[in-house]
């Protein structure tokens, strides 16, 4: 596993719609591929970031590539994520990339509403699509960080994927709002899984 990896992105998306068809990212990977840069893509692109699927197979072990799951609903999904593609082709997407042999990951934040996460979280097993996941709450809005039941979610999440053996990095927040549920170092350690996020 390497010791540092560069993440693209985390506060965008570069294989949003835009004007150069993300050839800009395509040029930024070739050259971390050519130096041998480990790297993690995550995007809510869905299939737009396919036009590299050669590019990251020439990276080997050293590339991860992920998307954001919050919903199922694919009405909810539209409203709260205008501009993204929808989950069952995100879901789509990190199946073909996983069936040609790319490591994947899910990142799970913000969590809106945990029963969607779950939903989504199940579909993801149920399809064999997802590597590694790394699961948060939402903090920004008050009234459903306040009033969803925390530690029933994470202790849902964790009996889902444990007897999977997936990697499972519970980020802070989560873990503070549910100090009850016990976890393993892997799960609390970012660093293992790989994923700087």
């Amino acid at each position: 596993m390497p010791e540092k990896q560069i993440m693209i992105s985390f506060i965008g998306d570069v294989y949003c719609d835009t004007t150069d068809n993300s050839a800009t990212t395509t040029a930024a990977l070739k050259l971390f591929c050519d130096y041998g840069a480990p790297v993690a893509v995550l995007t809510k692109g869905g299939k737009r970031c396919l036009q590299d699927l050669d590019l990251f197979k020439q990276f080997g072990q050293r590339i991860w590539v992920g998307t954001t799951l919050t919903f199922l609903d694919e009405e909810k999904s539209r409203h709260w994520e205008s501009g993204a593609a929808l989950p069952q082709e995100r879901l789509d997407t990190l199946k073909t990339l996983k069936q040609n042999g790319i490591t994947t990951f899910a990142s799970f934040e913000p969590v809106i509403d945990p029963e969607e996460s779950l939903a989504v979280l199940e579909k993801s097993l149920e399809m064999d699509c997802v590597d590694s996941y790394k699961i948060g709450k939402v903090d920004s809005i008050a009234s459903i960080s306040k009033s969803a039941d925390w530690p029933y979610f994470l202790e849902r999440c964790l009996s889902l994927i444990r007897p999977t053996g997936k990697g499972v990095y519970i980020k802070s927040n989560l873990r503070r709002a549910a100090p009850e549920i016990e976890l393993t170092p892997q799960e609390m350690d970012a660093d293992f899984h790989g994923v700087r996020i």
